[in-house]
């Protein structure tokens, strides 16, 4: 298994698949197809990048990828792309890709994933824990006001944390799992037969 950044789930535009990417200033000017194109030339996790590949390679296979076929594209266009000599904010989109950390991402969302698991078992006290102790540490029926008010007023903090929390989970930082055996494009079903036969 290997993790992936923002993949391609289908042919929509990447901001629809992932709505966190509409807050990245390089994407902003791009088209769904730029966008898309940058994305397998230049993105880490990608299975075309470039500085795995090398550039022509990768601009074949990223193009194919994006429209099934270099034939599907104007022949300015695959030159441009093939001499690098595509506007600047075509070379900004690539430097960001570039810049993405698979790594951090992943940990990130674990990080998330456990925070959420850890204010949940925080969350869950009974009365008995409220009970205060005699200077044997035997319990008494008293109860813990101040350790009560404390655990209130976590409770109020954690309630207004969660939105956000949730959220953030739910975006993952663009990480998704992927079965390093599964070819580009490949459907899970597809490749289950593939096995089978």
């Amino acid at each position: 298994m290997s993790e992936v950044l923002y993949e391609p789930k289908n042919n929509k535009d990447l901001r629809i698949q992932y709505p966190e990417l509409h807050d990245i200033v390089q994407f902003k000017p791009l088209t769904k197809n730029e966008l898309l194109l940058t994305w397998y030339y230049s993105n880490p996790t990608s299975p075309y990048y470039f500085l795995t590949l090398g550039h022509e390679k990768s601009v074949e296979l990223s193009i194919k990828a994006v429209f099934e076929s270099s034939d599907n594209v104007e022949k300015e266009f695959y030159l441009m792309w093939l001499s690098k000599k595509w506007p600047s904010y075509i070379q900004d989109a690539i430097e960001k890709w570039k810049s993405m950390r698979p790594e951090f991402r992943s940990r990130s969302k674990k990080m998330i994933e456990k925070m959420i698991v850890n204010l949940e078992r925080m969350v869950d006290v009974s009365d008995d824990d409220f009970i205060q102790f005699d200077n044997e540490g035997n319990p008494t029926k008293k109860v813990d006001w101040s350790a009560r008010n404390q655990y209130a007023n976590f409770c109020r903090t954690t309630s207004q944390m969660l939105p956000d929390l949730i959220a953030t989970a739910e975006q993952g930082f663009g990480v998704t799992t992927k079965d390093k055996d599964k070819k580009p494009g490949e459907k899970s079903i597809e490749k289950f037969h593939k096995i089978k036969d």
